[in-house]
């Protein structure tokens, strides 16, 4: 007796909001796919390094932009927040920022709210988007929380250099800021550095001092 052919079900064709999250994912793809031929093309020696710029150079017919060809300056740096509105008041009272006048990008875009606060402080201009998906953003960090808190200092972060460096520790323990001190005037680079989580689980560093560029070590006044 013969069996019937085994009848599979054949998918239903992906949402359109579906299908462009595909799209990104394989745009990612291809960069990182790009970007390991690079470096195998590297390591095969069929493309070098050129030691004053830092840049790959044209090698066997890959055509490579060299870093002097891209004339810019950086901009800002800018963040997804569960809560725009506390995440600015983080880093206005903790940090020192202050806010700006942001554009209407809600009528801009024209694909739904894009919510947000703009600050400016230490030279640096800090973007903070307001998240469509608090759900996921939430969820999200608990995982980014146990991940810093548990490998840090090596995480992602961006640091400051503060003159009032002890104020600020006694200040972020008193608001119960999770944080955690590292290093000190006797380690390797001769620097104090004090990690820290903003309300959306993005690392922060205090530390106070730096090494000048092209130095290793701290230089202190006496």
């Amino acid at each position: 007796m013969s069996q019937a052919p085994l009848a599979l079900p054949f998918p239903a064709p992906p949402s359109p909001k579906a299908r462009e999250l595909l799209d990104v994912e394989i745009s990612t793809l291809r960069a990182r796919l790009e970007y390991l031929d690079l470096l195998v093309a590297k390591q095969d020696g069929r493309i070098t390094s050129n030691p004053n710029s830092g840049s790959i150079d044209e090698a066997e017919g890959l055509q490579l932009v060299p870093f002097e060809a891209f004339e810019g300056e950086f901009n800002h740096l800018a963040r997804e927040c569960i809560n725009a509105e506390v995440t600015a008041d983080f880093y206005c009272d903790i940090l020192g920022f202050r806010r700006i006048p942001r554009p209407d990008f809600e009528e801009e875009h024209g694909g739904g709210p894009v919510r947000g606060v703009w600050l400016n402080g230490h030279s640096l201009n800090l973007h903070l988007i307001q998240t469509n998906n608090v759900p996921n953003r939430t969820s999200l960090l608990g995982e980014r929380v146990k991940h810093f808190y548990t490998n840090w200092p090596s995480v992602d972060h961006f640091a400051f250099v503060c003159k009032n460096w002890d104020e600020k520790e006694a200040m972020l323990k008193a608001r119960n800021v999770q944080c955690k001190r590292f290093g000190g005037e006797d380690s390797k680079a001769g620097i104090t550095q004090l990690m820290l989580l903003d309300p959306d689980g993005n690392v922060v560093e205090l530390s106070d001092c730096a090494p000048p560029v092209g130095e290793v070590k701290c230089t202190r006044e006496d």
